[in-house]
């Protein structure tokens, strides 16, 4: 991308206590491009936040907890504080994200209007064979994520390979001014139901690598029933009529 092009892109970064994957993933993005960046921070006063000035980040503490209160927040930071991009990119900071994939979202959505979102599909790369598809059949994450994905589809219209995905980059325009009711790790499927269903929007899924993360696992067992208590919470709400609250 072009220096202009670079003002377009706002990346938005949320961490809950990881300053070593933190510090990987903004040295990455030097190097691969040069655009705004703002980091949600919890628990506020954290050292990681001190790591992501360095690197030039707007940083701001969030006091509630949650990924979904996380982005609440930053949205509305971000029209408080009258940022205009065209574009967010949002990746998790634990460093399983490559960032140069953001450059290939942001053109696939300048060349084509009708697709609002473009995320990464971590599945492709990351099962080559029959000894990583063993591991990922004995692994209770993938296990979940496969069945969270096909409620997600037959309850909600979802058709993504990879809709619980980290890495995604979104018109900003269509998250303007959205008030979000996810607090937890399901904000991605009320993102996902929010473009597709509600604004009317194409998704364009692309491959990625994944890597090892950098620190904690944060996901449980009682995250996953989160996200599957939003998928029914978003079917009732189509059953019902009812819509998102911009």
């Amino acid at each position: 991308m072009t220096e202009e092009e670079d003002g377009d892109l706002l990346i938005l970064i949320p961490a809950y206590d990881e300053p070593e994957g933190l510090k990987m993933v903004l040295g990455e993005i030097m190097e691969n491009i040069d655009p705004h960046i703002l980091v949600v921070s919890r628990p506020p006063g954290h050292v990681q936040g001190k790591i992501a000035e360095g690197f030039g980040a707007v940083v701001f503490d969030q006091w509630s907890r949650g990924k979904g209160a996380a982005l609440k927040e930053a949205l509305d930071y971000i029209e408080k504080n009258h940022y205009s991009p065209k574009y967010v990119a949002l990746i998790d900071a634990d460093y399983t994200y490559p960032v140069r994939y953001i450059d290939e979202m942001v053109e696939i959505l300048r060349k084509n209007p009708k697709v609002g979102m473009v995320t990464g599909n971590r599945f492709p790369t990351w099962i080559k064979g029959f000894r990583d598809t063993l591991k990922a059949l004995l692994n209770p994450y993938y296990i979940g994520n496969r069945i969270l994905s096909v409620l997600h589809r037959f309850l909600n219209g979802v058709r993504m390979k990879d809709p619980f995905t980290g890495l995604r980059t979104i018109r900003y325009d269509l998250i303007r001014g959205w008030r979000p009711r996810s607090r937890s790790f399901d904000i991605e499927c009320e993102l996902n139901d929010l473009i597709l269903n509600e604004r009317r929007y194409e998704v364009v899924e692309i491959p990625i690598e994944y890597r090892e993360r950098v620190g904690k696992k944060k996901l449980g067992l009682r995250h996953g029933f989160i996200i599957l208590l939003r998928i029914c919470a978003l079917a009732l709400d189509r059953l019902l009529g009812k819509r998102t609250r911009r």
